[in-house]
């Protein structure tokens, strides 16, 4: 999938329980109000580039309930998980394109390579 695909929570539950065996879905939860997840927002669209074969879905805070972000672990905006059907793992450090793409490479293991989109990114994973 090259570009991310917005859902709300009930459609992301959908989402992921429709998803194949080895499939990996890279989650954006972000509020349209945050500048910080304004930033991250664009950075997720370019992470979708890099790693098409990851599935990206973004769940804008106002869209989705109390519940969904309960159910993922969500206390703050912006929050990114990668989630297979036996694994969810949350990002947490620098919200620079650079450190996203090694969450990604170290999350995934060697399943997924980043395409030269963006040079930098791919230098920082080389």
């Amino acid at each position: 999938m090259q570009f991310s695909h917005k859902t709300d929570g009930e459609s992301l539950d959908k989402v992921l329980r429709s998803s194949q065996k080895d499939e990996v879905t890279a989650i954006l939860f972000y509020a349209s109000w945050c500048p910080f997840s304004t930033d991250v927002k664009s950075k997720f669209g370019a992470l979708s580039s890099m790693f098409p074969q990851i599935r990206h879905v973004m769940v804008e805070q106002s869209k989705a309930t109390p519940s969904v972000f309960s159910r993922y672990g969500v206390h703050s905006f912006p929050s990114i998980l990668i989630v297979t059907q036996t694994s969810r793992v949350r990002y947490h450090g620098q919200k620079d394109l650079p450190s996203l793409v090694n969450f990604y490479k170290r999350t995934t293991g060697d399943l997924f390579k980043c395409l030269p989109i963006f040079s930098f990114a791919c230098f920082w994973v080389a």
